[in-house]
């Protein structure tokens, strides 16, 4: 009997051992079959992103080959805003529907999507906001019987793939919970960093991006120098409206202008088209 203990006793040590660190498995993403591929620079069609003009808040359409991804809705009363942009695009029906976040001026507008727009797949990372907007928005997912997708390390749409950078699950700060998306077309790369910024910006890797979504409206604490410097953006969009926030930030902009970014505001330059062929990337 005694062996018997002492063999139980040595498999719950080697079991506790070798356990993730908790922190670590709420911010790893399901591992799904798509492989991201480092170095494909053919692709056959072309990636079309428009960041849509929605006032304060973040509402994007990915479109690549046949299948088109959503990426937040903007806020409440955007809806109409977003719904003419999809249809001057011919578009139907959403293949997947990304939501960065709860904050209302990235989800506020995603229900009145919902009731006029076929969406097949619906993201989050399942960080509950204790908002009325995010308890709606439950309510109508659950209403109309829409499955939450897993959300996945690494995925596709269309020619495009995407790998999620952070989850946003188990982090402390609120800005952090933001899903961040690195887009991948041929050799080019976007990324879209919803309200990450500050302490969240530092735990991303180093990569070499041309089109970046500025993270939190261009606010005081986002795309810090060291930031910018480990990703080298040719492009950077900003999603801001009137606010009384002060975005975007003077400091945030001067950092992007020192890093020689080309800066496009959908305050000022309404919706913003930037494609891609797979090899360099237009506006």
């Amino acid at each position: 009997m005694r062996w018997l203990i002492i063999l139980i006793l040595a498999n719950l040590a080697l079991v506790y051992l070798y356990l993730p660190d908790a922190a670590q498995q709420q911010n790893k993403p399901e591992l799904c079959s798509v492989r991201l591929q480092d170095q494909v620079s053919e692709v056959n069609g072309t990636l079309a992103v428009e960041f849509i003009n929605v006032g304060q808040g973040d509402s994007t359409i990915i479109k690549s080959g046949d299948e088109t991804m959503l990426v937040d809705c903007g806020p409440k009363g955007a809806s109409e805003s977003v719904l003419k942009t999809l249809a001057e695009n011919n578009i139907s029906r959403l293949q997947k529907l990304l939501m960065t976040h709860s904050d209302a001026d990235h989800i506020g507008a995603c229900k009145g999507i919902l009731t006029k727009t076929r969406v097949d797949k619906i993201i989050i990372n399942g960080v509950k906001g204790d908002t009325k907007t995010y308890t709606e928005l439950e309510k109508e997912l659950k209403y109309r019987n829409i499955k939450v997708a897993e959300l996945c390390a690494i995925d596709s749409i269309g020619e495009s793939q995407y790998q999620i950078l952070n989850t946003g699950r188990g982090k402390k700060k609120h800005n952090d919970n933001s899903i961040v998306m690195l887009l991948k077309h041929g050799l080019t790369q976007f990324l879209f960093m919803a309200d990450c910024d500050g302490d969240c910006e530092k735990q991303l890797p180093a990569t070499d991006i041309d089109v970046l979504k500025v993270g939190h409206h261009c606010g005081a604490r986002s795309s810090s120098t060291e930031f910018l410097e480990k990703t080298t953006p040719t492009i950077a969009v900003i999603h801001v409206g009137k606010n009384g926030y002060g975005f975007p930030s003077g400091e945030c902009l001067d950092r992007l202008n020192k890093a020689d970014a080309e800066i496009h505001r959908t305050d000022k330059n309404g919706n913003i088209i930037v494609t891609s062929n797979g090899i360099s990337i237009e506006t």
